[in-house]
């Protein structure tokens, strides 16, 4: 790789670690504030810089997870394709992230409904945010950067 290369990869990976810390905090501080509000817990312990959340109840928070879940699910797959072609500066391995990205999703979809036919919701929705988490995250870019260079060799 170029120094450029070098240099984007690395600017990448430190937004991504950001955008990553960012994404945990702010659904960690969503789920304290649902258990704080659903009784669940007795201590409020949602940051300071989150109080906004108490103005919010249960419902509403969850309409908002699934919100931000949909939001850093595309954000992290522009961001994974933005940095494929800007370390291997291939086009067509952009296209694998994105093919990845959709059968994925459509896998936790898969998942999450099948969860409520076979009469466990629980399972299902856990097992769909275990592959719904793996898409916000560096994860698929890490998977389809060597992949895509063993098949360009």
């Amino acid at each position: 790789m170029k120094r450029g290369q070098w240099i984007a990869a690395i600017l990448m990976a430190i937004v991504l670690v950001i955008l990553g810390g960012f994404r945990d905090i702010l659904f960690v501080n969503i789920n304290e504030q649902i258990a704080y509000n659903d009784g669940l817990i007795e201590n409020y312990r949602v940051l300071e810089q989150f109080d906004f959340l108490n103005n919010y109840d249960s419902p509403a928070l969850n309409q908002v997870k699934w919100i931000l879940t949909i939001l850093f699910t595309v954000v992290y797959l522009g961001l994974s394709m933005i940095t494929f072609r800007m370390i291997l500066k291939d086009m067509k391995g952009s296209l694998w992230i994105l093919y990845f990205y959709l059968s994925a999703f459509a896998i936790a979809g898969v998942i999450f409904i099948a969860g409520w036919l076979f009469n466990e919701p629980e399972l299902g929705y856990t097992l769909s945010r275990v592959v719904m988490g793996a898409l916000q995250s560096p994860f698929p870019l890490m998977l389809m950067i060597p992949a895509r260079m063993l098949v360009v060799r």
